[in-house]
């Protein structure tokens, strides 16, 4: 999946930066202040660059995913070319086949997951890579209302971006997901 026009942007501006502090610096011709320039350009490369390091790293493995999840389109979308795609027909037998070695990881629901691995079978079990949201995954979470019910719909987002701006969103969600889940509201 290749990166949005902003992604690219972001990353072409980074690697630029990091081809420009990088000559000096191997030619011993940089202060501390560039290399330190040049380690932080290094790291917008690889926020930037999550599915491909991500991809790198799920090379040649296996990955289990739910049948019929968005997960399973996904990880196909994204993984199916580099690492073998098992879809499995319950969570229960997708654990089963993590815990025993038989897959090298799973691609689904963080909150399902994070509720496994805060037990015993799941202490051995961490997450890795990023978290992705969007193209497959879809926008969210929504409500469906009709289109003439503009004041409830008025109301449902003030009430929204109240309990998220007062911290009563955050503070739910630790309480019952050992997460925060809340959404993030655009500046």
């Amino acid at each position: 999946m290749p990166p949005s026009r902003e992604d690219q942007a972001a990353l072409d501006a980074a690697e630029a930066e990091y081809d420009e502090l990088a000559e000096p610096i191997e030619g011993g011709m940089a202060d501390d202040e560039a290399e330190a320039k040049l380690s932080d350009a290094e790291k917008r490369i690889d926020t930037q660059c999550p599915i491909e390091n991500l991809r790198e790293s799920l090379t040649g493995r296996t990955l289990g995913v739910l049948r019929s999840s968005n997960s399973e389109a996904v990880a196909q979308e994204l993984f199916g070319d580099v690492a073998e795609v098992r879809s499995y027909d319950s969570q229960e037998n997708l654990k089963l086949d993590l815990t025993s070695e038989r897959i090298d990881g799973c691609l689904g629901d963080r909150l399902v997951w994070k509720q496994f691995l805060d037990t015993p079978e799941g202490k051995a079990v961490v997450f890795f890579g990023p978290q992705l949201s969007g193209g497959t995954w879809g926008p969210g979470v929504r409500v469906g209302l009709r289109k003439e019910d503009t004041d409830l719909a008025e109301a449902f987002d003030k009430a929204i971006e109240a309990s998220v701006n007062e911290g009563a969103l955050a503070r739910i969600s630790q309480k019952w997901f050992g997460v925060d889940i809340s959404p993030q509201l655009a500046k």
